[in-house]
Parts: structure tokens; sequence; C-alpha cells
């Protein structure tokens, strides 16, 4: 090796800043680019030394840079694309310290081996109707202490800041303390669309103000390494052209083979994003599993599930955890899910607070249209969500087999029925120590409202249903507490106190040919026509224990009526 006296080196021969190698470049080396002309002919510029990756050798380059201290940022202008066909090792700066742009007329980089890209920011590509505005990679891709900022597919394709698919045995893709923002795609991925054969995971990121959804991520059943997303915030991002998810959309496909991926939402946020369905979250989980843990949706809006909108297909349910869903708003009234769609399939929540969402039609705070699966929610708090048609609280339809336990459903009010829970089909329903409490519909049972359409069961045991409102006056609305309507069994044991009917029952009403045993207290309710305590208006058998119900008010048969 010696000192070169020129500027220039002939073609086999590798420049070091001011040194160059005489012997043939076939050993890895770090790349300095020392300033910011876009010209593969001037030495010491990035273009030239990506050209440098094409030369015959082994192994990973860096490049690295080493610029002038003024101006800052720095900014290097690309007139064409990078393409990156070796595996290299980009290490910027540091995203206020060097610019690399397209100035709104070129993609910045194809890529089409494995890359890490570290400190720079990426801004204003335009990939002009292909995909990935800042970046189209079809290799395992890594981003570090990124900005990806205004880039653009334009008129359409995928992906506006970063698209990734990388379908190579063992292809990842790691996104960590990135920021993603105001890029658009047309189809989808606004701020990214990201596909790889063993796993996605995005850490530390911000991504806000993508148009075309700001993340999608996909992954095969088979990937092993899943679909990670952790400390995370998604914030004011929206749907695009074809709609689905604003913040969020992930995907774990099936193929043939085991099921092994498993997919993580925790510690994040999403807040402000809008889409058709899902305005935060929509997901759809052909196989393997989601669990939802420790992370905020607030104040998203959709036309369903504004908050979360959840398919599942898998045998394994989705869980739900120490989560707070709140403020997000439903705008369909055909639709259900202020806060939580759930579109198929089985599902636990545990621990989380379901707070303050409305729905234009049904389900405020959980909307659940399963069609032959389940809910288990646990520990739980429903709490002042709206709905303008049935479950102001939770509308649970379709074949549903629901298991409630602990927690509370409270200060819920629906334009219909069920003020704090409704479920209007075919299912079985149990609700186990929980508090209904201070709930209000204008139709029928303002704590709790079931009218199956079979002879399925209902269990309600050892709850507290108090508070609650039910109708308008002079509808003959009834159940203030609750109406158990349809066929099939029910046992009901706990508390119903203090509740109002504005029609019938104040405490609980009994429609229909349903039977049962009522074996709670049952006082302090008020109706303003029959049964202040029960009322039983069907051909059913409704026993009760008359020592427990007492203390009711209404003109005619003030604790029992139709017993």
């Amino acid at each position: 090796m010696k000192i070169a006296s020129g500027n220039s080196s002939p073609r086999g021969h590798r420049e070091f800043s001011t040194i160059e190698p005489l012997e043939d470049r076939i050993a890895p080396a770090t790349l300095i680019v020392t300033n910011t002309s876009d010209s593969a002919s001037t030495p010491g510029s990035l273009r030239a030394a990506i050209t440098q990756l094409d030369l015959p050798h082994t192994g990973l380059d860096t490049i690295v840079f080493h610029l002038p201290a003024s101006p800052s940022p720095a900014v290097i202008t690309l007139g064409s694309v990078l393409d990156i066909t070796n595996p290299v090792t980009i290490t910027g700066p540091g995203v206020n310290k060097l610019i690399i742009s397209g100035g709104n007329a070129t993609q910045l980089f194809n890529i089409t081996s494995p890359s890490t890209i570290t400190g720079l920011a990426l801004v204003d590509g335009n990939a002009q109707g292909a995909n990935g505005g800042a970046i189209a990679s079809t290799a395992s891709l890594t981003l570090n202490h990124c900005l990806i900022s205004g880039n653009t597919t334009g008129s359409s394709a995928f992906g506006g800041g970063v698209y990734v698919k990388a379908k190579s045995a063992g292809s990842t893709i790691n996104i960590s303390n990135t920021v993603i923002t105001g890029n658009y795609a047309a189809f989808g991925g606004g701020g990214a669309d990201l596909y790889a054969s063993k796993g996605v995971t995005l850490s530390s990121c911000v991504i806000s103000g993508n148009s075309g959804a700001g993340v999608v991520a996909k992954v095969p059943a088979s990937a092993t390494g899943g679909i990670v997303v952790g400390g995370c915030s998604f914030i004011g991002n929206q749907a695009g052209q074809t709609g689905g998810a604003g913040g969020l959309f992930l995907v774990i496909a099936t193929i043939a083979g085991p099921a092994k991926a498993k997919a993580s939402i925790s510690g994040s946020l999403f807040a402000g994003n809008s889409g058709s369905v899902g305005g935060a979250l929509e997901t759809f989980i052909e196989s393997g599993s989601l669990a939802i843990q420790s992370s905020v949706f607030r104040n998203n809006t959709a036309a369903v599930g504004s908050g979360l909108y959840l398919s599942n297909q898998s045998a394994t349910p989705i869980t739900i955890s120490s989560s707070k869903i709140t403020g997000n708003s439903a705008t369909d009234p055909t639709g259900a899910g202020g806060g939580i769609n759930l579109a198929g399939g089985s599902f636990t929540i545990t621990a989380s607070q379901i707070t303050d969402n409305t729905s234009a039609g049904a389900g405020g705070g959980i909307g659940a249209e399963i069609r032959a699966g389940s809910l288990t929610l646990s520990a739980s708090i429903v709490d002042g969500n709206h709905a303008a048609k049935t479950g102001g609280g939770i509308d649970i339809s379709a074949g549903v087999v629901a298991k409630i336990t602990g927690g509370s459903i409270s200060n819920n009010s629906a334009g219909t029925d069920g003020g704090g829970l409704a479920e209007l089909s075919t299912g079985a329903l149990t609700i186990t120590g929980t508090h209904v409490l201070g709930n209000t519909s204008h139709g029928d049972g303002g704590g709790i409202c079931v009218d199956f359409e079979s002879d399925d069961t209902v269990h309600l045991i050892a709850v507290t249903v108090a508070d609650n409102i039910n109708g308008v006056f002079g509808d003959h609305k009834g159940g203030g507490g609750i109406e158990l309507d349809g066929a099939g069994s029910f046992t009901l044991s706990g508390t119903v106190i203090d509740n109002t009917s504005f029609g019938d029952a104040g405490g609980i009403q009994i429609n229909g040919s349903r039977t049962g045993a009522i074996t709670a207290t049952v006082a302090g309710n008020v109706a303003t026509f029959e049964g202040g305590g029960i009322g039983a208006f069907g051909s059913g058998t409704v026993t009760d224990i008359p020592a427990l119900v007492f203390g009711n008010f209404a003109p005619t048969d003030p604790n029992t009526f139709g017993i």
C-alpha cells in the first residue's frame, strides 16, 4: 500500500479518502465518504463508494462519512437511484448531520442484498409509481436511528417510505429508534410495507402522519421470528385509497408447514389514526398467535373498529392484556365496535380498560361480530362508552360464546337495547362476579339485555346490577337492570338493586319462553308500570325466593309481576 499522489484510482483499486490499495480488491473494507457530490466519478462521493461495492470481493463492506463541519446538516441530493447489490453497512453521522434527498424526483435506494443503514435522514424520495419511495429492498434490512420523511410512491404502489419484500429463507427486517413520518403510498404502507420470511421487528420507533397506513407488516405462518412491535408510537396516520387500517395492519398468512409465527405488540401508543376498518390496528391472523400487552389505543377513528379491528382465523385466541382503549370513535351506523371490533375467531381480554369510546352503530366499547367464536373478558373495566344502537358497553352477536369474569361494566349508554351489554343472537353467556352499574338504554335492559334466538343458556352468577336505567317514559320497554328474552334457560344470583325502568320491571324482566331461577337479592328497584322488582311476561317458568325480593316500587305489583 502507498500514499496516493492523485485524486483518482484505476479500476480494480480502492480509495480510502487519500489512501488507495494497490492489490486487487478481495477483502471487505471501510469506504469513506468525504463530500456531498452525487457523481460516481468524484472520489469520496457516496455514489462512488457504492460503485466500489460492485468490485469482486468477499464479506461485508462498511461505508462511513467524514464530511466537513459546515454546512450542517450536509445534504446529498441524488439524481438517480442508488443500487446496492452486495452486502453493506452504511453508518451515517446522525439524522441531524446528514440528509440523503431524492429531490422529489427519484427513489433513494434499491437494495438486493442484506444491508444495514444507521444514522441517516432519508427524505423526499419519489419512486415514480414503483414500490418504496425511499427504499425498496428484496433482502434483509436493518434500519437504526434513521429518519424516513416526505417520501412517496407517486400515483400508485406500496411502501411510501420503505418497501421490503424479503422472501429468501431466513430473511429479517429490523427497524429501531427510527422516525417514519409524512410519507405517502396510494395502496398501502404509507410509512412502510414490510414482508420477511423469518420475522419483522419494530422497536422504539415513531410512525406518524403517513398516508396509506402507518405500517403494513406481514410474515408467513412459518416465520419463527414472527412480528414484534415494542415501544412504538403510531400517531396521526391515515388509510390510503383502498381503505383499511390507519396505524398498523398486521398479517400472519397461512402457508404449507407448521404454524410457528407469534406476533406481539407491547408498550406501544396508537393515537389519532384513521381508517375504514381499524383506525389504529387491523389484524388478519390466518395462523399463529397475537398478544397485545400494555398498550394504549386513544382517539382513533374508523367506520368500524375505530381502535382495533381484529380478525382471527387461528385456533389460538388473540389476547389483549393490561391495555387501554379509550376515546375512539366508529362512524358506520351499520357497523360495530367503537373501541374494538372482534371480526372473527377467539379472543381473551384481561385487566384492560375500555372507556369513553363511541359507535354510530352497535357496541360502543366492544362489538363482537364473531361467528362460531368466543370472547373471554376478565378483570377489565368497560366504562363510559356509547352506542347509537345496541350494547353501549358491549354488543355480542352471531353465535359467540362469551364469558365475563370480575371487573365492571359501568356508565355506558345505548340508543336502543342493552346500556351496559347486549347479546341479541344465538350463543351462550356467562357473567361471574361482575359489577354492572349506572348504565342506561332507551330500549330494553338498562344494564344487561339478552335476547337469544334459540335455546341457549345465560348464567349470571354473583353479579351486582345497580343504578341502571332503561326506557323512555310510557313506552313499556322493560328491565331497568336486566332484560332476559327469548328461549332457553338461565340462572341469576347476586344483587339487583336500585335500578329504574320507565316501562316495566324495574329490576329484572323475563320475556319469551325463558325458564330459570332467581336467587338474587332484588331490592329498591322502580318501574313506571308493572313489576317494580321482577316482571315475568312470557310463557316460561320463573322461580324466585320471595324473602329476597323486597322494597321495590311499581303502581302494579311492586315486587313481582307474573310469578
